[in-house]
């Protein structure tokens, strides 16, 4: 199936998920973490890019990020891309790195940038490569440099996460360690999340994204309040373009495959066993969780 338009707005905070084909390493030393940090500064600086939070593990990377004037997907690109063919030349290997495309999440930053900040920076923790204690001088997030206990780098805007708590920079490092250590104390899930599909060409929105077998549906998610979600929305589609109502939807699906399939309408949910008849319903039931958000048990 072919994937849908990513969700990709500029001057926007996006939560970017990279991870290894096969679940393999993406960075097997210091020096390959090294350089893929380095490859952050000049694309930075061309694509007005400020990251928040970061981290990165042998088998998967996090970026909690805000755009410039030029969408996400562009600026992921050039990193990636630049990465993956200097990982391959260093190490003599060929082929694919990275498992698929980039995953990126868009964000309400006032209501989840800290609790995503502290989600991305306790992953080493959570993973077993660092003890809490000694996150606060591990070199591999952006935990240290809010702390002040290593040099901040160039594309990292700790100022802004260090004002959410308080415009004094000092008390607000303190303040973000305890809040950090507080994640690690209780359960510190990623915030739930809900998302948005395309249904003939508009954006229409799902309050649940499914985590299940139905999960390849969704192209797009986000993190926010529904007032948030509603907004993103209207960015995407013109208010009189959405989707019609979920029933409307259904219908539409229906009544579209049998058509493909030259079928009626009345065939196609019949039940029958004949292999035009089994074709046609198995489009239906992809396109009825792609695009109404049903499940497959729906």
């Amino acid at each position: 199936m072919a994937r849908g338009a990513r969700l990709d707005t500029s001057n926007a905070v996006h939560h970017v998920i990279a991870r290894g084909i096969e679940r393999r390493k993406i960075f097997d030393d210091a020096d390959d973490r090294q350089d893929f940090l380095a490859r952050l500064t000049p694309i930075a600086h061309d694509f007005g890019l400020r990251v928040y939070a970061w981290s990165v593990l042998p088998n998967h990377l996090h970026l909690l990020v805000r755009t410039g004037d030029i969408g996400l997907s562009r600026c992921m690109h050039r990193l990636l891309a630049g990465y993956a063919g200097h990982f391959n030349r260093r190490h003599q290997r060929c082929g694919y790195l990275f498992q698929n495309r980039f995953k990126s999440i868009l964000v309400d930053q006032h209501a989840y940038l800290l609790e995503l900040v502290r989600y991305i920076h306790l992953n080493p923790v959570r993973a077993g490569i660092v003890s809490l204690d000694a996150l606060d001088e591990y070199p591999w997030t952006g935990h240290a440099a809010l702390l002040g206990r290593r040099e901040v780098p160039r594309w990292m805007d700790t100022k802004t996460v260090l004002e959410q708590f308080t415009p004094d920079l000092a008390a607000a490092a303190a303040r973000y360690r305890t809040f950090v250590q507080a994640g690690m104390a209780g359960a510190c899930d990623p915030p739930p999340d809900s998302g948005v599909a395309q249904f003939h060409g508009h954006w229409s929105l799902l309050p649940v994204v499914r985590r299940g077998r139905e999960a390849w549906a969704f192209v797009e998610r986000l993190v926010g309040t529904p007032a948030f979600a509603d907004a993103v929305r209207h960015t995407l589609a013109p208010p009189t373009a959405f989707a019609p109502s979920r029933p409307a939807q259904t219908e539409a699906v229906l009544t579209a495959t049998a058509a493909q399939f030259g079928l009626t309408r009345e065939e196609l949910v019949s039940g029958g066993h004949c292999l035009q008849i089994r074709l046609a319903r198995n489009a239906a039931l992809r396109d009825l969780v792609r695009r109404c958000g049903l499940s497959f048990a729906q």
